[in-house]
């Protein structure tokens, strides 16, 4: 059994959720606390790709993807358009990377 709230549950992959069942509660608690720090908002993300700029790129720490979208005014436009239909995809991605990560650090500090 986990401590893990169901709310950020949604956001960790399967394997992730499994291998904190193996772990201890104080454990489970750090990664839940550390996880709900570091993860993306879908809203967030959304309210940024509006703004053109690419900041929504930054905000999910893709810094060279944000570089080349900048540079070409969001593929003129096109890339743009596009994004506002998958920035979801983009937030979960990250989300799933991130959950990933913190797995990792709790590991080693326990």
């Amino acid at each position: 059994m986990t401590v893990i709230p169901e709310k950020l549950k949604k956001d960790i992959p399967e394997a992730v959720l499994r291998k904190l069942e193996t772990m201890n509660e104080a454990a489970q608690m750090s990664f839940a606390e550390e996880f709900g720090k570091k993860k993306k908002s879908p809203r967030v993300a959304f309210w940024l790709a509006m703004s053109v700029a690419g900041l929504h790129y930054l905000y999910l720490g893709r810094w060279v993807v944000a570089l080349i979208y900048c540079a070409t005014f969001a593929g003129f436009g096109v890339w743009w358009i596009i994004d506002l239909f998958r920035v979801q995809e983009l937030v979960r991605v990250r989300n799933r990377t991130l959950a990933i990560q913190v797995l990792k650090d709790v590991q080693f500090l326990s």
